[in-house]
């Protein structure tokens, strides 16, 4: 899935090759140069398609995101977001430094009771996070009954 902070990369890339600026959201630049701007500058037919299918790509990813987003609980005071389906499954998030400020998110697993754990890597998106952390909760709800009895005799 591409998340909007990618088609954020991919539409501002767009309209500076197109020579739109400007950009507001996708459907207030369609309305504004449907009408003609101030310069008299109206979008040509393949400008309307491409904005028009990026909004449709827009709201599906805004809508699989909110609902990926509603599978983990709100971040508490310690930068965490918790599965809500395993709470041995989570995403810190973290701020880089004053030479890169940028945002990562790390996913882990780490099961108290058992000592079992993997670190599911570091992101540059929390969406991606996310579905890292979904994939790892997937795989271990597939284990089979004999690898629970003998995770549960390693206590």
């Amino acid at each position: 899935m591409v998340s909007t902070n990618r088609l954020i990369d991919i539409y501002n890339n767009w309209g500076e090759a197109n020579d739109l600026h400007p950009l507001g959201c996708a459907t207030e630049t369609l309305m504004f140069y449907d009408m003609g701007n101030e310069d008299g500058r109206t979008l040509t037919f393949d400008q309307v398609s491409w904005l028009k299918r990026f909004i449709n790509t827009w709201e599906y990813a805004e809508k699989k995101e909110n609902q990926m987003r509603k599978k983990f609980h709100n971040k508490d005071e310690n930068n965490y977001y918790f599965l809500k389906e395993n709470s041995n499954i989570y995403i810190h998030e973290t701020i880089g430094d004053e030479n890169n400020p940028r945002y990562a998110w790390g996913v882990q697993y780490y099961d108290k009771s058992t000592g079992d754990g993997e670190d599911g890597g570091i992101f540059g998106s929390i969406y991606q996070a996310m579905e890292s952390a979904l994939r790892i909760n997937k795989r271990l709800s597939k284990r089979t009954f004999q690898e629970l009895i003998d995770l549960w005799e390693k206590i």
